[in-house]
């Protein structure tokens, strides 16, 4: 027992009858007072005089006691090397041994070393087989473990402890190796797995819910998935008349769901609720496409489909006729005709996305008049960038713009843009998808991770793989909002889904920590006070922040005082 007011240590229970072995594991101290020990050889219960009060040797028995944790909720958890996972209610002294059997929500084995709360009150578990999260309302334990092929998981299945930082991250100490997540993501991730009723690609290209509240999730190379209520089913080339199993994108009309793929365009028009019973009608170039390579789908105020592909763009009108409209790009002179993008806004006006380096158009069909926004070098008030990737518009009127550089904020009014990128706090300069949730905040989907923006203050919010994430990496042509105000975002390994309004926003506030100085190549412990001469113009600091969710993300700034102006 440690004196810190004398600094001095003092030997308890000693003796070697005292306690079932003096080799101890673990120390936990009980609402009460009483000081629970683990060791090698059995559990034991001492009150605050050090008096043994109970030894377990009828439950826990000889078991190899290795971790101890008090919760909240009147529980006392004692982890065994051997014996599997102990609870005792201190309020009626039952005990109940949870062990590993046959059972999917049982524990994954009876060797657990490693046990803690997260803030909500979660309680985590780390065996020799995995991770698992314990439910106090179902009393089962939901396990988490290394998946093959996959960055996104635990490092190695063999955990040895847990530890929880001060922005709420959990650190998974293994066999081979640290994890890191947030145990309080509200990111729901949907992939594809081994079981039934799983999505059958993780490459997710094309989200869409449509009427009758079924989702259309679209892949790269397996079709379509077909989500209704707890069932998946699949729509691809050998059970269905769909032109080509890579998905580029999905929007729909009724019960009309239109498919871009590699081939050409699908549309499936659905007789019944569930898209059990349908017909499917193709189009291609054949059909008045200028390419069967559909990467764009929107649909108008007006009920036309608007097929962007790489060689220019056509419409389908409600009378189900192509009219190819792409001689327009060649009427204002514009040479890029691969469209990424297609958005008429609250006043009619049409955006068309240029992806390759044409910018972005703007078509009045009213005036017939055109605007073409492109980046000037000398203008900070032009697009940050000519790749165009996504369009639309937020409830002041604004049009957001995706690029290959940031996301612009363009006031139809002056024709001026105000953009942001990496520099001002975005996580990465790739945007995929803008979404806007019900207060105006707007987030986006990009190569490093969800990044929500901000306009009233400009400041950023970014989501990593490390909060739930399916990836760091998203796809085009993936962003959905759900009837229900839900956000999906697509991605390489799968979906994500999450309420923005349920979101937690850290109020965790990171620190710059000065790891080292050196003057003329000499290490200093200490420079605050030290007055430097005119010949130590050599300094070399080492730092770094406390934020481990955003390490890779996180941007520093710095002001010499007296000689700069501006961090």
């Amino acid at each position: 027992m440690y004196d810190e007011k004398n600094d001095t240590f003092t030997r308890v229970l000693g003796n070697e009858k005292d306690l079932p072995s003096q080799y101890i594991y673990s120390i936990e101290e009980g609402p009460n007072g009483h000081i629970w020990i683990g060791t090698d050889n059995g559990l034991v219960e001492v009150d605050k005089n050090f008096k043994v009060v109970k030894t377990y040797e009828d439950t826990v028995a000889n078991s190899s006691v290795y971790e101890i944790e008090y919760d909240t909720n009147g529980y006392m958890w004692i982890c065994t090397l051997d014996n599997g996972l102990f609870k005792v209610d201190l309020y009626n002294n039952s005990i109940i041994n949870y062990k590993s059997d046959s059972n999917k929500y049982s524990l994954p084995s009876d060797s657990v070393r490693a046990i803690m709360h997260d803030a909500p009150g979660n309680l985590w578990i780390g065996t020799e087989k995995g991770l698992c999260r314990y439910d106090y309302e179902t009393d089962k334990f939901i396990t988490y473990k290394k998946e093959a092929y996959q960055n996104n998981t635990l490092v190695y299945d063999n955990i040895f402890c847990l530890f929880k930082d001060n922005s709420g991250l959990m650190w998974i100490g293994t066999y081979s190796g640290v994890s890191i997540f947030n145990p309080n993501s509200s990111f729901i991730h949907f992939k594809s797995e081994m079981e039934d009723d799983t999505i059958n690609s993780n490459l997710i290209q094309g989200i869409y819910e449509d009427q009758d509240g079924t989702f259309w999730i679209g892949s790269n190379e397996s079709g379509v998935n077909i989500l209704n209520e707890n069932s998946v089913k699949y729509l691809n080339t050998k059970n269905s008349d769909l032109l080509n199993d890579s998905i580029r994108d999905i929007t729909g009309l009724k019960n009309n769901i239109y498919l871009g793929t590699n081939e050409g365009l699908s549309v499936l028009t659905k007789n019944d609720k569930k898209g059990e019973d349908y017909t499917i009608t193709n189009y291609t170039e054949e059909n008045g496409l200028p390419s069967n390579k559909v990467r764009s789908l929107y649909v108008d105020s007006k009920g036309y489909v608007w097929i962007g592909t790489n060689k220019g763009i056509a419409t389908l009108d409600p009378n189900n006729n192509i009219i190819d409209i792409s001689y327009i790009f060649e009427k204002i002179g514009v040479s890029d005709k691969f469209v990424r993008a297609v958005y008429e806004d609250s006043n009619g006006n049409y955006y068309i996305g240029c992806f390759l380096d044409g910018g972005l158009i703007k078509i009045n069909p009213k005036t017939k008049k055109y605007t073409i926004y492109k980046n000037k070098e000398d203008d900070y008030s032009s697009i940050s960038n000519n790749s165009i990737r996504d369009i639309t518009e937020d409830s002041k009127g604004n049009i957001l713009i995706g690029t290959s550089h940031g996301i612009n904020i363009l006031d139809p009014k002056t024709d001026k843009s105000t953009h942001y990128t990496e520099k001002d706090g975005l996580i990465n300069n790739t945007v995929y998808g803008i979404l806007l949730d019900s207060n105006n905040g707007i987030w986006m989907s990009t190569n490093g991770g969800i990044s929500k923006l901000s306009l009233e203050d400009g400041t950023f919010m970014n989501f990593t793989i490390s909060d739930g994430l399916q990836s760091n990496e998203f796809n085009g042509r993936s962003s959905f909002k759900s009837k229900d105000g839900k956000l999906f975002f697509g991605g390489i390994n799968g979906f994500n889904v999450f309420d923005p309004d349920s979101v937690e926003l850290s109020l965790f506030k990171p620190q710059v920590i000065f790891d080292k100085f050196e003057v003329n190549c000499v290490t200093e412990k200490y420079i605050s006070s030290k007055k430097l001469k005119s010949t130590d113009n050599n300094i070399k600091v080492s730092f770094f922040t406390n934020d481990y969710k955003n390490s890779t993300s996180a941007k520093y700034y710095y002001n010499l005082e007296g000689g700069d102006s501006e961090w």
